[in-house]
């Protein structure tokens, strides 16, 4: 805000740009090697603690050194660099006050017909248009692509600066990857150019950018930087909603650890991006949608895909269409349903037919006993049969029909129909016995059906008072990650409800993991009180 207000009160607004950033920077900068009695020495010197210069001067159109370097404590050579890439080194001072080589300023005010014309002057695959394309600016060693998405992000009107007239930073970025820029370069700090469209400073246009390049050229979002750590985790660390979402959206791996390697005592740093979610259940939402398995499979036009988990739409939850082409601006894809009708929906609602239900891709195979799931390999089915058992309805009929007992119960208890009993639409905070109040709250880790039903592992935690409270008594009832909560009544001790009767069978167990239903179409969900529904006991 301050750089913006002095920008502003100015007649030029790239001069003063860059002076009120490098000068805000290096006063931070100033003052960290002042209490850590580092005064006097210069930002090339603290890089240089953690490259190998050698290696990059070696290497003056690729990537040069791209080892590990820790940055964990302020003291860190790799905490020195990371801090003077998040000033955006000195690319912004160099840009602004025209020191730079002018293909590369076209690039960073995104001057499309100039790059265009640039890149026409080579030859394709010769080594002028290779170091045209890889040569490297700026004390972090950027290459054209890196710095064309870094002026997307510098010039970010939410931030109050605008882009300069006729800026096409998006047609920029186009015409260096249709020209053969490496798509996976990486600058001084080991970050790509998706890394860069989906940093913590990063907005609409570069999230644009970073869709673009997943779709076209399979650019990884799950490259790690020098200092061991993944985009989808900064997302996390800031609490950054929309780009947490695009990145799950483009194969984001919410499991990936980061690859510290810290000093004794700092163990407990070394977290995937759920660790980070703890205390955010908007987050803890999303990772749970990011971990269904047709997330993971790759989605492109012309595929048979059937739609899922909508929420205004929920009449066209299991409706069959064809994939169309993706809208880089807003991350949702067209799709045309076999009815006709044409609807615009994010990546989570797209559920390619036919995928293997352990690592997302296509498949061919089913499971023999439910006849329900699809794997790709007998590899991944046998991976997986630690999860799908329980439920595998074919393995539950056959265990049920072997074992010894009362026959099972038929009664279904509604857990979202009306009333008290109707989900509870967000994640509950035990200790202030409140709700915490969100936009989405469904069940989302279980295995989808072949009549479009989900079903997931539910926990019922029955009351200690529940004799004392009678007919007024009810049962907590909640999945693994907390994104589906119900509390459905108990019903009468006498004579006993079908709910009371079922859990004296069982023994009345102070809680019991079950197998639900959860209906995309209606938004409901139920429980069968049957044996063959009961699950083992789990750690959660």
């Amino acid at each position: 805000a301050a750089v913006a207000a002095h920008v502003q009160s100015q007649n030029n607004i790239f001069e003063p740009l860059a002076q009120a950033v490098h000068d805000q920077g290096m006063a931070q900068l100033n003052a960290e090697f002042v209490r850590q009695r580092l005064s006097g020495r210069t930002t090339d010197d603290l890089i240089s603690e953690s490259v190998d210069e050698s290696s990059n001067e070696a290497d003056k159109f690729g990537d040069g050194d791209q080892s590990y370097t820790r940055a964990c404590l302020p003291s860190d050579p790799g905490q020195h660099l990371k801090n003077i890439w998040c000033m955006k080194c000195d690319l912004v001072k160099l840009c602004t006050r025209g020191r730079c080589p002018t293909f590369v300023l076209d690039c960073f005010f995104g001057r499309e017909a100039e790059v265009k014309a640039a890149i026409a002057m080579t030859k394709a695959e010769s080594e002028e248009r290779r170091q045209l394309l890889e040569q490297r600016v700026s004390n972090c060693r950027m290459a054209p692509l890196h710095v064309a998405i870094a002026g997307a992000r510098n010039f970010n009107p939410a931030s109050g600066v605008s882009f300069p007239a006729g800026a096409n930073h998006f047609g920029v970025v186009t015409a260096l990857a249709q020209a053969g820029a490496r798509i996976e370069s990486k600058d001084i700090a080991g970050y790509t150019p998706a890394h860069h469209a989906t940093t913590a400073s990063s907005s609409p246009p570069t999230w644009k950018i970073f869709r673009y390049l997943v779709d076209k050229y399979d650019a990884d979002p799950n490259n790690y930087n020098r200092f061991g750590h993944l985009a989808i985790q900064e997302a996390a660390m800031n609490r950054i909603e929309p780009l947490m979402e695009t990145l799950l959206d483009n194969g984001a791996d919410p499991m990936l650890r980061s690859k510290d390697s810290l000093p004794p005592g700092y163990e407990h740093l070394v977290t995937n991006t759920q660790t980070l979610v703890r205390v955010w259940p908007t987050g803890q939402h999303l990772l749970s949608q990011g971990s269904l398995p047709h997330r993971k499979a790759k989605v492109k036009e012309g595929d048979k895909c059937q739609i899922g988990h909508l929420l205004k739409r929920a009449d066209l939850n299991g409706e069959q269409g064809t994939v169309g082409a993706q809208n880089y601006a807003t991350g949702r894809w067209q799709v045309t349903l076999d009815s006709g009708e044409q609807v615009m929906v994010k990546r989570h609602n797209i559920v390619p037919l036919n995928t293997c239900n352990q690592c997302g891709r296509a498949a061919q195979k089913k499971c023999s006993l439910c006849v329900s799931v699809w794997y790709c390999s007998r590899q991944c089915q046998k991976v997986n049969w630690k999860t799908h058992k329980q439920f595998c309805q074919g393995n539950k009929t056959a265990s049920s029909d072997s074992s010894s007992g009362s026959a099972a119960q038929t009664f279904t208890m509604e857990l979202g129909e009306g009333g008290s009993a109707a989900i509870l639409e967000g994640a509950i905070n035990y200790r202030q016995n409140k709700v915490t109040k969100l936009s989405k709250a469904l069940p989302t880790k279980g295995e989808r059906r072949q009549d479009g039903k989900l079903l997931f592992p539910i926990k019922i935690q029955v009351s200690q008072d529940n004799e004392a409270l009678g007919a007024a008594a009810r049962v907590l009832v909640y999945n693994e990650d907390r994104s589906f909560h119900s509390m459905p009544p108990l019903g009468a001790p006498s004579p006993p409800s079908p709910q009371r009767a079922f859990l004296a069978a069982l023994g009345n167990p102070p809680r019991v993991y079950m197998l639900a239903e959860y209906d995309e179409r209606t938004r409901t969900a139920a429980v069968a009180l049957a044996r063959d529904r009961v699950l083992a006991d789990q750690e959660w």
